[in-house]
């Protein structure tokens, strides 16, 4: 038949998972609204951090995402008034075209009638060739306005680029400026008990720095240490009786739900090393996760750090 044993050990606690709530910006503390101990919900406000200095950043970066969107107006009446420009200097080239190809036509005129023998004075011949070269530069001239009108849009487009990169830029700015302006409000993260205050109205404080720390009452567990040699029947699932030092004779229940997945000594600063040729064999120990029934009386007492003694019931070889 299958006999019953029972695993127990003494080295175990009740755990929680402590909040240690810190500012995410610098600053001075401005407010402090909670005392120690006392019950707050998630979204509670807890502290604030001087706003000033971060209204200020708000106010700048504000003013220069303005600026941007003032440069980027100024360089959309830049590129209308320069597409009006180029549609000139195209209609100014085709002007000189026109008159390039009319001081030709005078210029082949002039040049017949003196090859046909008829009336054409060599006063009149230079006239027409002057003409038709005065006419190609103003063409040459025209074409090249026109090239310089189009650089000019090029040149508005790039600046346009840039424009928009920088507004983008001036907009994440505007947003972190925001975002810290937020952050100086402080607020609980989870349910629980104010369990200790380090900082008061008037300290300076680094961003990061842990000035509250907020024990979410009543989430709570049982961290147990049992050696190697105790653990071959226990698995996840099995029951476990807990006996409290604050309160001898009272029982608690919980259950097994997570077995470590190394020894403590495997997390040591520095784990001990068996090559060196002296060896003493320690039996080492793992540590098993209990999640406690809620619904049980004198449960509310319980705090994290308090010594517990836990017996996992478990069931051993089959003997016939």
């Amino acid at each position: 038949m299958a006999t019953r044993s029972v695993q127990s050990t003494d080295d175990a606690a009740v755990y929680s998972d402590i909040s240690a709530v810190s500012a995410r910006v610098s600053g001075t503390v401005e407010t402090i609204s909670v005392e120690d101990y006392a019950r707050v919900k998630a979204g509670d406000p807890i502290f604030t951090i001087d706003r000033k200095p971060y209204e200020v950043a708000l106010r700048g970066a504000k003013a220069r995402l303005a600026a941007v969107n003032a440069q980027l107006g100024d360089n959309d009446t830049q590129h209308t008034f320069q597409l009006t420009q180029i549609d000139v200097a195209v209609a100014q080239q085709q002007a000189a075209a026109a008159e390039e190809v009319e001081a030709e036509k005078e210029l082949q005129r002039q040049t017949r009638l003196g090859i046909d023998g008829r009336v054409s004075t060599v006063q009149s011949f230079e006239k027409a060739t002057a003409a038709h070269e005065r006419a190609l530069a103003n063409l040459d001239v025209a074409r090249a306005n026109v090239a310089a009108q189009r650089v000019k849009l090029d040149v508005l487009a790039r600046q346009r680029d840039i424009l928009k990169a920088n507004l983008d830029t001036a907009a994440s700015d505007l947003a972190a400026r925001e975002l810290e302006l937020g952050y100086t409000n402080v607020r609980a993260p989870v349910d629980g008990i104010v369990a200790r205050r380090n900082a008061q109205v008037g300290n300076y404080v680094a961003a990061g720095t842990p000035l509250i720390s907020i024990v979410p009452l009543p989430k709570i567990y049982i961290l147990a240490n049992y050696k190697e040699n105790q653990l071959s029947m226990v698995h996840e699932g099995q029951s476990v009786d807990i006996s409290i030092d604050l309160l001898p004779g009272t029982a608690f229940h919980g259950t097994v739900s997570k077995i470590s997945p190394a020894t403590g000594s495997t997390f040591a600063l520095l784990p001990a090393d068996n090559a060196t040729g002296n060896f003493t064999k320690v039996a080492q120990r793992l540590t098993v996760r209990i999640e406690l029934d809620s619904d049980q009386p004198n449960f509310d007492r319980l705090r994290p750090g308090m010594s517990v003694t836990t017996r996992i019931a478990t069931k051993g070889e089959d003997h016939v």
